[in-house]
């Protein structure tokens, strides 16, 4: 009987790991809807949102905003929401309320929709993949994205540092090291103004 129950605690450890195993990394919200299958209305404000989660041991995060939350074989808890949970072929679906949102990996997704595949480019002996709104780099630093930069910009870059409104672009090493930093395109904040005077 000990060996039954031993055996039995065995086979649900692994199916809930391996479940649990397979919930983690990054999603991306192909589309959300009705818990009886319908599509949500087009004028719906969340008929078309773009959404990004990732899903760790013990967080979940939402588009950036980091929430605390606990895993069971169903069941994704929230401080403030919860979600069941199940897969369908390549989908994680997610059920809050009344509403259930279709996620995809970002393999599956670019698989499905082609269009979001990266742009490859070719300089000299380098193939690049320009990151878009699927395929971005990760930035994992302790400090931010912009307070890490800024300080590599020289002073040539921008002659009024309080300027600092400007598209770049640069080249992240297979070895995660920011390379090539260029001011693509510089906008100040004055001629934004003077865009919009009337």
């Amino acid at each position: 009987m000990k060996k039954i129950l031993f055996i039995l605690f065995i086979i649900l450890f692994v199916k809930n790991y391996s479940q649990l195993h397979k919930l983690k990394g990054e999603w991306i919200l192909d589309k959300i809807v009705k818990s009886n299958g319908e599509d949500l209305e087009i004028n719906n404000p969340r008929y078309s949102t773009s959404v990004f989660y990732n899903i760790n041991s013990n967080e979940l995060s939402i588009s950036d905003n980091k929430f605390k939350a606990t895993f069971s074989r169903d069941q994704i808890n929230l401080e403030n929401r919860s979600f069941s949970y199940w897969f369908e072929d390549d989908y994680l679906l997610l059920k809050e309320g009344n509403e259930v949102f279709l996620l995809l990996k970002p393999e599956d997704f670019i698989k499905r929709y082609p269009e979001f595949s990266p742009e490859i480019r070719v300089t000299g002996i380098d193939t690049l993949l320009v990151a878009n709104k699927v395929i971005q780099p990760v930035f994992r630093h302790e400090k931010t994205f912009d307070d890490f930069i800024i300080p590599l910009i020289t002073q040539e870059a921008s002659k009024d540092m309080d300027d600092l409104y400007f598209k770049i672009s640069y080249i992240l090493t297979k070895n995660n090291k920011i390379s090539n930093i260029q001011i693509v395109d510089k906008r100040s904040p004055n001629m934004i103004l003077n865009l919009f005077k009337p």
